[in-house]
């Protein structure tokens, strides 16, 4: 992930290890509040082009179709997005902000990639979220959003 420190812009990459323990546990709370993946959705289709990514069965440099590649660089950036709205606004044990609980519903929902979205709803209400995080969460007062 791109971020800026007093050397200037630095890349952090996510270890499969840390990738795998992140994505446990952010299916561990959608389960305990009953928010189920629906599956053929583009977070269940990350989960599986991430599988075939560690296990160097797909790459952009070739390996695996090409769309599988760019559909997992589109599911590696919503997964991360996705994964700071359930840590940050989802309680840890139920019950959560019903609020919450039926935005993040809608957010489950959407093609894996955007131009295939008949419908933005998915993805808009995660942009939306992502935006409410607390301030501390995102490491910058500056960040707040507009009332």
């Amino acid at each position: 992930m791109p971020n800026t420190d007093e050397s200037g812009p630095a890349i952090h990459r996510e270890r499969p290890d840390d990738r795998r323990e992140r994505v446990a546990r952010v299916r561990a709370r959608l389960a305990a509040h009953q928010l189920p993946i629906p599956p053929g959705s583009r977070l269940a289709r990350y989960f599986e082009l991430a599988e075939r990514f560690a296990a160097k069965e797909l790459s952009p440099a070739g390996r695996g179709p090409l769309r599988d590649a760019n559909e997992l660089l589109e599911a590696n950036r919503d997964f991360a997005e996705f994964a700071v709205i359930v840590e940050h606004l989802l309680a840890p044990h139920p019950p959560a902000d019903p609020v919450v609980h039926r935005k993040l519903r809608l957010v489950l929902g959407g093609a894996a990639l955007p131009g295939a979205d008949a419908n933005p709803l998915a993805r808009n209400t995660q942009f939306r979220a992502l935006r409410r995080r607390p301030v501390s969460a995102r490491g910058h007062p500056d960040a707040a959003p507009r009332a």
